[in-house]
């Protein structure tokens, strides 16, 4: 059994394209740096499918598509920033073109749901990260005992919180006005 080489260099986003699909683990590029994370869990897996349902319609209704795990580039070269949000939502048109990756500006929001060890990345590091790229809206999953959701909208160049909210249902008027059961996205 052979293994792939890891780069040992800061990588360009062509060296980032060429790179071998590894369906094993999640990968971002981090100003040049390969960041290398677990695929998600069972659970993690889950409240991604029952999000994706309960949005779908609401969000095809508006001529826009949830998509899972794109590859978002934040920041271009020298020093590229790569990043996979959990779901995220683009229009139906840009969809159409069957896009291998996103550019920030293609994104009307991305959500993010917080795995062991993935609080500090999620809650700091792409937050701060999506808010430059200028991704208008972001929300935040939590499943720590009860289910919250913390939804942000960009305003002057950083997040403020517009909802907060605590298990049972989630109504959000942005980017589209829908409810989401939170209690449901988590196995029972």
């Amino acid at each position: 059994m052979s293994s792939a080489s890891w780069p040992d260099h800061l990588l360009t986003l062509q060296e980032w394209d060429d790179l071998p699909e590894d369906v094993s683990r999640q990968l971002e590029l981090v100003d040049g740096v390969l960041q290398v994370s677990p695929r998600p869990t069972i659970d993690h897996q889950h409240i991604i499918g029952q999000l994706y349902a309960q949005t779908y319609s609401a969000f095809s209704a508006e001529d826009l598509v949830v998509v899972l795990e794109i590859d978002v580039v934040l920041v271009g070269d020298p020093l590229p920033l790569v990043r996979a949000p959990d779901l995220a939502v683009i229009t139906r048109e840009f969809a159409r073109t069957a896009p291998k990756r996103a550019a920030a500006a293609d994104l009307l929001l991305a959500i993010e749901i917080i795995s062991p060890g993935s609080s500090r990345r999620d809650r700091i590091a792409k937050m701060i990260d999506y808010a430059e790229a200028g991704i208008e809206n972001y929300w935040i999953i939590e499943t720590d005992g009860i289910v919250t959701l913390d939804a942000y909208l960009l305003v002057a160049g950083a997040y403020e919180l517009t909802g907060h909210f605590n298990g049972g249902r989630a109504t959000l008027a942005r980017p589209t006005a829908l409810t989401v059961d939170l209690d449901a996205l988590v196995i029972g």
